[in-house]
């Protein structure tokens, strides 16, 4: 644990030096947007000698984020229903002319493993009776990474709930979907018990870089270190989070690819989360794209059934697709 600690702590010093010698060497191509100056206050003779100047934010705005989870899409089969297997998240926040941004989140994802053997029914699909977990997740955040600033913070308190009963939305939604698609596997879940409630901080800092390479071209880089502590048990860590991503929008479209890892150090071990995602851009205030992402290492399973999968002994890949809009 104590070894993990000092990996994590090594590499995010590193990566500050390293952004910081960056922001110096190359200061006429990296921007840090401050939100004390406001689009109005720019005059149109610098906007038409540097168009960057169009970055700088309006005074305030509202964002949406919503979005599903699943470890099988179309005609991909990469997993196999159990596990981690469903999920959808609601994200709202407000972006003040600080540049602060307070978000509330709410996620909700299903764990799932079999409590016997499947059973063929006359009309040739299964009936699988299976034992759930529904993790439900309700947080308010406050981040100062919209200052553009090269050092970030983000704090967040929130409630956490895992619920074994069988019932709720992502359980209904498991089982209605099998029932639209006709799903060879249908679900029956048990009743596992009454849903326990915890409570969740967490608290983070984090170093950003963005790199233009011209005005339709963007290189960006976080790196993030941080503590989330839950009151439910095996369920607190230390999170060290890294991305990278290239935006291009040379008009109205653009499309932004990304990739990065999220690393859990826990008392049981170590669990790594590389991912790869891409987006489209629709004008300045929507985007839509897909995620994938695939869980190594050590497990964090206080969720009781985030198991692997039963026939490749690995964590079945997540695929997420979601859409942002800002107001």
């Amino acid at each position: 644990m104590k070894t993990n600690f000092m990996i994590v702590i090594l590499g995010f010093i590193s990566f500050s030096t390293f952004a910081a010698e960056m922001a110096v060497s190359s200061a006429d191509n990296i921007i840090w947007v401050n939100t004390k100056v406001l689009k109005s206050e720019v005059p149109d003779v610098i906007l038409k000698a540097d168009p960057r100047a169009k970055d700088i934010p309006p005074d305030a705005y509202y964002e949406v984020s919503i979005g599903i989870h699943n470890d099988n899409v179309g005609k991909i089969r990469s997993g196999d229903d159990r596990g981690r297997t469903y999920g959808h998240y609601l994200h709202a926040a407000v972006i003040t002319s600080k540049g602060i941004r307070f978000s509330f989140k709410y996620d909700e994802d299903l764990y799932t493993k079999n409590a016997q053997p499947r059973v063929l029914r006359s009309d040739g699909l299964y009936d699988t009776t299976q034992l759930t977990t529904a993790e439900r997740v309700m947080k308010f955040v406050v981040s100062t990474r919209e200052q553009g600033q090269l050092l970030y913070y983000t704090g967040a308190l929130g409630w956490q709930q895992l619920d074994p009963s069988g019932s709720g939305p992502t359980a209904d939604m498991q089982h209605e979907f099998h029932k639209l698609v006709k799903a060879s596997r249908q679900t029956i879940n048990v009743d596992g018990g009454s849903p326990k409630n915890s409570l969740l901080a967490e608290a983070a800092i984090g170093v950003q870089a963005e790199y233009r390479v011209n005005n339709d071209l963007k290189l960006k880089g976080n790196v993030e270190v941080g503590v989330s502590y839950s009151t439910a048990k095996d369920a607190s860590s230390l999170n060290l989070k890294g991305e990278g991503a290239i935006e291009y929008k040379p008009n109205y479209f653009g499309f932004k690819l990304s990739a990065g890892v999220e690393t859990k150090v826990f008392d049981m071990g170590v669990n790594y989360a590389p991912y790869v995602g891409a987006d489209v851009l629709f004008g300045e205030k929507t985007s839509c794209g897909v995620r994938a992402t695939k869980s190594m290492g050590d497990t964090m399973n206080y969720q009781l059934y985030n198991v692997p999968n039963v026939t490749s002994g690995e964590m079945d890949i997540m695929y997420t697709a979601g859409c942002t809009r800002k107001f």
